[in-house]
């Protein structure tokens, strides 16, 4: 949490940034978004059934009566309620809360009414591991299930603008991979190995790229040492790119429940 809190001091005045939390009926997401609010990182505005955000204020032992509630009667009216509000410019961003991912991905994606652009729909995973020096970015863990090289392509570059979104200048990215030079034998090696071609030829800007990079050559110095691997990413990158959904959602829950990591996801695109 240490990191996290370092982050947050670094945050611009966010009390005229307005979060719409949708369905804040649960512990952690009301939690959060009240540490943030304290923080003054934003200002929330909850979006639910008010006698249960209500009750899970009391849990907590916090009186939210000064922020706004929008009463909604059910969690598909909540996600539609929330992206029309986007769309009118009342909301800056909008936090999921306790309602299922597909209703509440169902309505920001809709391409009647939804928040679609032209860039691809991708996800972060900002992770906080208290063996390792400082905050990753894991990408894609949550959307693409098994990306094609185009959709890498705007995996890696919408992970780099978070990155740089959260004050880091020029990204480390680790392209993840079970081996660490391309082999014709596992098809992401070879996708990591055009990535970082893309980025030479300039269509990925912003971040310095390595790969293919195992697991533990991205994430040690001293794994990367006996490998011989002679990379600024290896051992101190900013962001891991997972070959797919599996094992990108599979490595962030280990980290969270084996290595006592604390997890923070976003939708970027």
């Amino acid at each position: 949490m240490e990191k996290m809190k370092a982050l947050f001091s670094r945050a611009p005045d966010g009390i005229q940034f307005k979060m719409g939390i949708v369905c804040p009926e649960d512990v952690e997401t009301l939690k959060a978004a009240l540490v943030a609010a304290e923080q003054k990182v934003i200002t929330p505005v909850f979006i639910g059934r008010p006698d249960k955000i209500n009750e899970t204020a009391k849990k907590l032992g916090e009186d939210i009566s000064a922020y706004q509630c929008v009463t909604v009667n059910s969690e598909e009216e909540a996600a539609t309620k929330a992206v029309e509000m986007a769309k009118e410019g009342l909301l800056n961003a909008l936090m999921k809360g306790n309602l299922h991912t597909e209703t509440f991905m169902a309505k920001i994606v809709s391409r009647e009414g939804g928040l679609r652009t032209d860039r691809r729909m991708t996800h972060g995973m900002l992770v906080d591991i208290p063996s390792y020096h400082k905050l990753l970015i894991c990408s894609d863990v949550a959307f693409n299930i098994k990306p094609s090289i185009t959709e890498k392509k705007d995996i890696v570059q919408n992970a780099i603008n978070f990155a740089i979104t959260l004050g880091i200048k020029l990204p480390k990215v680790a392209l993840l991979s079970s081996v660490d030079v391309p082999s014709e034998k596992v098809s992401s090696s070879l996708d990591c190995a055009e990535l970082g071609k893309m980025a030479s030829r300039g269509e990925i800007q912003g971040g310095i790229l390595a790969g293919p990079l195992q697991f533990d050559a991205a994430i040690s110095t001293e794994a990367a040492a006996a490998k011989k691997l002679s990379s600024s990413v290896a051992g101190d990158p900013d962001v891991l790119i997972f070959p797919d959904l599996d094992s990108g959602n599979i490595a962030v829950k280990v980290l969270e429940h084996c290595a006592n990591a604390t997890c923070y996801g976003v939708a970027l695109g």
